[in-house]
């Protein structure tokens, strides 16, 4: 950003670092606009440690947000994303070998007054490139044009759904940690089909890796599609559309020989390749072979001689996807079942957690910088991945890396880990939650197999011994193995981390086998700390949270079913320990 700025002429300007951590902290707490973040950075003393800014310091103001924006460009924005990937890859943590595709649309900031019907003459008289189109046209048609923001196009993405003013994301997101590899916005009437190809050769040439395997929905199941990923050498896991049934004679029973050009109707007469049209060519039969056909009555339409049929340039590649299709294997199905919460689980989280449901500024370019950002702070997110995998590599068994939970808090550790200050790396340990396992185990029961495998896991927990849990846990999984296998596989590498918590004592067990204690007490700290906001210098902030756990230990020691007492912990130690009354006399 150098050259952006002179030193000696005019008021001091505003490190360009600072602008991108103002704006990336925005959009990591869902602040959005530049007012609102501004008041917030003014009383938020976390904003101001992240952009270094003491105290004592004043702010920049808005506008001056804006004007960086204006002069840097959409341009500049997608090198600070791409360096969020690059640092990723670098990091380990986006491979960029399995991706999964898809697009969003995002509301326009426009109301519904501002929309105007204008003759689509007028609106393609403006584009040279449409000129061709324009002349081809018998009749003009009528559409209705943002005037207040024209990027902007009517587009749905449903049927059942009105049109609205909208933009659409198109995003790449790769599987490993679902980092967010690319992002390209076009107006909401383009078709996903068109930016598929272009976005994957922009990953690879990026990310210096050749991707494998692309997943997308239906909306991406396109001859062109398919075609583009065969001489990339991408496997397409995207499932394609069957042959509509447009007559009573359906394509779908016309039979295409690649070989030798030529396509064969039901009844086995050929139809040669005729004259060529935009993406495609003609392929008609002979009006003989048409006129003693007992399928020309269904078959032809009324006035015509012999049949006609339009198959697009790519149409091979299509069929074999469609021969794909219905070999999928399992990897191929769970692949396709990822893809869903991978890729559009990052439109849901960007939408309700960082303001990307809708347009913040009019224009596209300013909707890119928005996506840019909206990207580059996720990504952001995704890097603290690498927190966990630090802390679970201490361990004997590495528990798999959790994705991230769309909180907005950045959860990465669904259980946690511990080490005490003075233990050596040998001390670490996992601890997985009875509560927690319940549940996520579950999810591999099936519905109707849920209510049964609790019951066998429940018996575990039930006996009085580590010993007698761990053998009735191996015999449950021994059961399950036949029918389940996976799950059976999940209860062996869990077991030690589950029943970590039978080596307590019995009286302890009832509060150890879930972190809702100490869960509701992080709770009550966070909300008192909201509620003061800033603290002038660290012992303020000791002396607040040293209060509340104090508080909070008083409770736990005469409250009718103790957390833990002296006596209790006493057994699982040598060194004597002397009691101390609850209330002072």
């Amino acid at each position: 950003m150098a050259e952006l700025y002179a030193a000696g002429f005019g008021r001091p300007g505003i490190d360009p670092e600072v602008a991108v951590r103002l704006m990336l902290a925005g959009f990591l707490l869902g602040i959005v606009h530049d007012r609102r973040l501004m008041r917030e950075a003014q009383v938020n003393i976390a904003i101001r440690w992240f952009i270094g800014f003491g105290l004592h310091e004043v702010l920049p103001d808005h506008s001056s947000l804006t004007r960086i924006r204006q002069r840097w460009g959409a341009e500049r924005f997608r090198t600070i994303f791409e360096r969020t990937v690059k640092v990723c890859v670098a990091a380990k943590v986006a491979k960029g070998e399995v991706v999964h595709v898809d697009a969003s649309l995002i509301r326009a900031d426009v109301s519904w007054e501002s929309l105007a019907v204008r003759h689509i003459d007028a609106v393609t008289d403006a584009n040279e490139a449409a000129e061709s189109e324009r002349k081809s046209r018998k009749t003009g048609k009528y559409k209705k044009v943002c005037v207040t923001d024209p990027d902007a196009s009517m587009a749905t993405n449903g049927r059942n759904r009105r049109l609205e003013p909208a933009y659409k994301q198109h995003a790449v997101v790769d599987d490993a940690c679902g980092v967010i590899l690319d992002v390209e916005v076009t107006t909401g009437e383009t078709n996903e089909g068109q930016v598929i190809l272009s976005r994957l050769d922009a990953v690879a040439a990026m990310t210096g890796t050749t991707i494998k395997t692309a997943t997308a929905d239906a909306g991406y199941a396109y001859a062109k599609v398919f075609a583009g990923m065969e001489q990339r050498a991408i496997e397409a896991v995207i499932p394609a559309k069957a042959e509509p049934i447009r007559s009573p004679v359906p394509m779908r029973r016309f039979r295409y020989d690649a070989k030798h050009d030529t396509l064969k109707c039901p009844r086995g007469k050929m139809l040669k390749a005729g004259r060529a049209v935009k993406h495609g060519r003609f392929f008609t039969s002979r009006a003989a072979d048409c006129r003693h056909c007992d399928l020309a009555r269904l078959c032809l339409s009324n006035g015509r001689v012999n049949k006609a049929v339009v198959l697009g340039d790519d149409y091979p590649a299509l069929l074999r996807a469609r021969r794909r299709r219905e070999r999928w294997s399992d990897e191929d199905r769970a692949l396709y079942r990822r893809h869903r919460w991978r890729s559009e689980g990052y439109h849901g989280e960007a939408k309700t957690w960082h303001g990307l449901s809708r347009a913040i500024r009019r224009g596209l370019i300013n909707m890119k910088i928005q996506a840019y950002l909206t990207a580059a702070a996720v990504n952001l997110k995704r890097r603290r991945v690498l927190f966990c995998q630090f802390c679970c590599s201490c361990t004997a068994k590495k528990p798999p890396v959790q994705p991230d939970i769309p909180s907005g808090k950045e959860k990465f550790l669904e259980s946690a880990c511990w080490r005490l200050p003075h233990s050596s790396a040998d001390d670490w340990f996992f601890n997985s939650p009875r509560v927690h396992f319940m549940r996520n185990v579950l999810a591999h029961a099936g519905k109707s197999g849920r209510r049964v495998v609790s019951a066998f896991i429940a018996t575990a927990f039930a006996q009085e011994t580590p010993e007698a849990a761990s053998a009735q846990w191996r015999a449950v999984a021994d059961q399950i193995r036949p029918k389940v296998p996976k799950l059976a596989v999940i209860m062996d590498d869990a077991e030690e981390d589950v029943l970590a918590y039978m080596t307590f004592p019995k009286e302890h067990r009832a509060k150890l086998h879930s972190t809702n204690p100490i869960e509701r007490l992080n709770g009550e700290i966070k909300r008192r700390t909201e509620v003061v906001g800033i603290f002038p210098n660290d012992d303020a902030i000791v002396r607040l949270v040293g209060a509340i756990l104090l508080e909070q230990n008083d409770e736990w020691a005469v409250q009718r079913a103790r957390y833990m007492t002296l006596d209790t912990i006493s057994q699982m130690s040598d060194d004597p320990l002397i009691s101390m009354p609850a209330v002072a006399r």
